[in-house]
């Protein structure tokens, strides 16, 4: 079962004065993971638009990873998925 939310506010581009905003899909499992870790919304669009390293899990599914606040947030999402589906996330 997937939840689908508006993930964070809208910002305003480097480039520009243009606003983005992105919208992310979360599985139950993922929605349970930032209540559990106390790992906010704008924390995992944070880590998805500016990783420190991205990779893809042994499943092919993109993982990134950034630090914020004092530890590394990784979050996996489903290759392929529009809009971006989160599946799991730690830190």
């Amino acid at each position: 079962m997937a939840l689908h939310v508006s993930c964070g506010s809208n910002r305003v581009s480097p480039s520009g004065g243009t606003l983005v905003a992105m919208r992310l899909v979360y599985t139950l499992h993922a929605r349970r993971r930032l209540f559990d870790r106390d790992i906010t919304e704008d924390e995992i669009e944070d880590c998805i638009l500016h990783a420190d390293r991205r990779g893809r899990t042994k499943d092919g599914n993109m993982i990134y990873m950034k630090a914020i606040g004092g530890r590394v947030v990784h979050v996996v999402v489903a290759v392929g998925s529009h809009p971006p589906r989160v599946i799991t996330l730690w830190g």
